[in-house]
């Protein structure tokens, strides 16, 4: 969408005419359907001239009655969807998947009725983790309706260069656990969070899935317009379908839990009419879940940096507080060896002999296999600065919006205007029958985003 075009707003009331290319709301567009073939201007203007100034002046009360019998309401963008679809207003906009392609990760096309069931099948096999899971994404894809229909049928599976590195990471990642065991396990009492951006987050979960029981906690549903691109994680999820279906198979019964999260889930908002609002918090389960799970570290997996997104903060320092050890690991560690000709194979620092480094910084646990003395010349400056890593707390938009001590994020409150859209709802049946309004509460054409 170019500039121009942004600053455009897609609800203004641009125009309240009769033909279907320019229509006003949803009861408009009923009128103007059960009219065709009607020049409804020179009804008008019959009624007007002609003398049937009573009746034309009726018939303009009549229309503009039906907007009283409207109201603008505030509501939850995932209740809008769900009612009306996920595409609400935006059934004619298509979606975009950067590196989509119709072959999954074994070069076999994406099964749509697979799809369909996807939010099954990547539930937690452990009851310890299964209360957790947020299948929300997921279960838009086994919807019935024609819209939900269309969203299986055209979803490709996506791959890209960012979703290699991060896969590539990830296994380096593992490699980094699998040496505290001599015989290649992982240690029990960790638990990961990857926070990372979508396909990145499904990428770097595979990596992990044989050793990490991955829970998605992926809250929204993706829209055309939306602020969070959630339907590409859908495609990286249909790309890697085969990936988490063989490690469920050969993951150990009592492995270890890797939260997986949308780092986009965040992205900023600027209130525009253009765009639509389906940003969402992580829910993590509670310090008290997490001790009880026998978590006595965790390992927050960034892209980069170490302060966490807002919505972590209170949960972390929760944490903190319950005597589990939060560190974060920055992605951005893990890369090729450059003297190695292997640009496929990453390691903590760019060499797997760094691998002793890494723990003695984090303290966690002490490998088991014998390293020569680390190449220490090699070392990237600034490694391991998650390891001394603590989190603080902070005021943000957030800030007290758990109440009780429920599992999962049970009792979290979204901040005001939070993952909400504004639409024109019927007093009498509450239904929704206009588009989605912009904040600032001009009018949504019916049908359709921008224009």
């Amino acid at each position: 969408m170019s500039d121009e075009n942004q600053k455009k707003s897609a609800f203004e009331r641009r125009w309240q005419g009769a033909d279907d290319e320019r229509v006003g709301a949803r009861w408009w567009q009923e009128d103007a359907r059960a009219n065709e073939g009607i020049d409804r201007r020179r009804l008008l203007k019959g009624f007007l001239i002609g003398g049937g100034v009573l009746a034309g002046g009726a018939l303009l009360f009549t229309w503009a009655n039906r907007e009283s019998d409207t109201v603008i309401e505030n509501k939850d963008s995932l209740d809008v969807q769900r009612a009306e679809g996920w595409n609400v207003g935006a059934d004619d906009r298509p979606l975009a998947y950067p590196g989509g392609q119709r072959i999954d990760v074994d070069g076999n096309p994406v099964d749509p009725e697979a799809m369909r069931r996807i939010a099954d099948e990547l539930a937690p096999r452990q009851d310890r983790h299964k209360p957790f899971y947020v299948p929300t994404l997921y279960q838009v894809l086994a919807q019935s309706d024609a819209h939900a229909t269309k969203l299986r049928t055209e979803l490709p599976a996506m791959i890209n260069p960012s979703m290699e590195e991060a896969f590539r990471r990830g296994t380096a990642f593992v490699e980094l656990f699998e040496a505290t065991s001599p015989t290649d396990t992982v240690p029990r009492d960790v638990a990961v969070l990857a926070d990372l951006p979508g396909p990145e987050a499904v990428a770097f979960a595979a990596a992990v899935a044989e050793h990490f029981e991955p829970v998605f906690l992926f809250d929204n549903w993706p829209h055309p317009v939306g602020v969070v691109p959630s339907h590409e994680v859908l495609a990286a999820t249909a790309y890697f379908r085969p990936v988490f279906q063989r490690a469920a198979e050969k993951r150990p019964g009592d492995a270890p839990v890797v939260f997986v999260v949308d780092r986009r889930r965040l992205a900023p908002y600027s209130d525009e009419s253009a765009q639509f609002d389906n940003r969402y918090m992580a829910k993590l389960p509670t310090a008290e879940a997490m001790t009880q799970m026998g978590v006595k570290h965790v390992a927050y997996v960034t892209p980069s940096g170490t302060e966490e997104l807002d919505d972590l903060n209170e949960e972390l320092v929760a944490l903190d507080k319950a005597s589990i050890d939060v560190k974060t690991v920055e992605l951005s560690d893990f890369t090729p060896d450059p003297e190695s000709g292997d640009r496929h194979a990453y390691y903590y620092g760019g060499h797997p002999m760094f691998v002793p480094l890494f723990w003695s910084s984090y303290g966690w646990y002490s490998p088991v296999r014998t390293y020569g003395p680390a190449p220490s010349h090699r070392m990237p400056p600034g490694r391991a600065r998650g390891a001394s890593y603590r989190p603080t707390p902070r005021p943000t938009i957030f800030s007290g919006r758990t109440v009780g001590a429920g599992r999962g994020g049970i009792g979290r409150q979204k901040p005001s205007g939070f993952g909400r859209v504004s639409v024109a709802s019927s007093r009498a049946t509450g239904r929704v029958v206009g588009a989605p309004y912009g904040r600032s509460g001009s009018f949504g054409r019916g049908g359709s985003y921008g224009g």
